[in-house]
């Protein structure tokens, strides 16, 4: 049951929507300054990155949602710094610390390496959801939406960042899935009219690019300073004490089992563009998921190991993971050594 000091008080999220919109009005000079010359750069090169061969794919659905994947995660990895950034100017504002560009520029740099190989963990656990039909995959981005503020404002590193702003959403899911959802529709007012001028239009993907880009130079960190601001203000609250009695889950069992169905949908991938077709791109296709297929189950492998170690999580997942992973490995592990006697045994 929750105590008076942990409990969501009246009008807490309105609290904290007004509060959002007060930090961005006072701070909206150095956030713009942000987007103009880190943001909407950073939106420009990855339009014409995109637009390379590197990222087509041939007509297959489950390869085209997994390059959509890995381009929304390339997409928050070089955003990183930027974002954070935001975060900073928004603390500091909130604490009435006043921070300035360069210091928020800076901090948000120094944290980049450490903050991108959380957004990888992250990106496996939800991945590994939106495979499970879906469900799973919404509730932990949800559950992992503060792990970048976990990153810069309280110094996590790699799974402790993920727990921690898991512990923060625990018990409160649906509330701040709803606020989640009339925050985004909030930021679609704006966008309204290009929207509606795109439809009837139809101009150029590049025009679309030139309208829309500097819109989300307001928009995005408007969203960032609310999200930061819903963080902090949790952060006072506390967890709900029936979730601080409750052991947690392993989330590196669910990264470890997230690993091994994506290899076996890049392996099937492989197996399927082998049999359609035999010209280089499918060729290439091939040998790639074959790879990518066979070394992500030994990554499993660890992640699974990883988690059966935390004495403070249930095991189940990171020991399913585990067996999956490691019944792979043992199989291409015997499958190479038979291999190298029956080369040995026929000279």
């Amino acid at each position: 049951m929750e105590t008076a000091e942990n409990i969501i008080p009246d009008d807490f999220y309105g609290k904290v929507l007004r509060t959002g919109w007060d930090i961005f009005k006072s701070r909206f000079l150095i956030l713009f300054s942000l987007s103009v010359t880190i943001l909407i750069p950073l939106q420009v090169a990855s339009y014409f990155l995109y637009k390379t061969k590197l990222f087509e794919a041939p007509d297959s659905f489950i390869l085209k949602f997994l390059i959509w994947y890995g381009e929304t995660a390339l997409n928050e990895i070089a955003f990183l710094p930027v974002m954070m950034a935001f975060t900073v100017v928004v603390e500091g504002a909130f604490n009435d610390n006043g921070i300035g560009y360069l210091g928020a520029v800076k901090s948000g740099f120094a944290y980049w390496p450490r903050a991108a190989v959380v957004e990888l963990l992250a990106g496996f656990v939800i991945l590994g959801g939106l495979l499970a039909l879906v469900l799973p995959g919404i509730y932990f981005y949800v559950a992992l939406l503060f792990t970048m503020q976990a990153v810069i404002l309280r110094d996590k590193r790699g799974w402790d960042a993920l727990y921690y702003s898991k512990s923060l959403v625990d018990g409160r899911w649906v509330e701040i899935f709803v606020f989640g959802l009339i925050l985004s529709l909030l930021i679609f007012i704006p966008l309204i009219i290009p929207v509606v001028l795109v439809i009837f239009l139809k101009p150029s993907e590049f025009m679309r690019a030139a309208v829309f880009y500097p819109i989300s130079a307001i928009t995005t960190p408007f969203f960032l300073t609310v999200i930061t601001v819903l963080f902090l203000k949790l952060e006072q609250v506390g967890a709900p004490q029936e979730i601080q009695e409750r052991k947690r889950h392993s989330l590196e069992g669910i990264a470890s089992i997230a690993i091994f169905m994506l290899a076996m949908a890049i392996a099937g991938i492989g197996i399927v563009s082998h049999r359609v077709g035999q010209d280089s791109q499918f060729s290439s296709l091939f040998v790639l998921s074959c790879c990518t297929g066979i070394a992500l189950p030994f990554v499993g492998l660890l992640f699974g190991l990883v988690g059966v170690s935390q004495t403070d999580a249930r095991r189940e997942s990171a020991v399913l993971g585990l067996l999956l992973n490691g019944a792979f490995c043992a199989f291409f592990i015997v499958l190479v050594i038979a291999g190298i006697i029956r080369g040995l045994f026929e000279r």
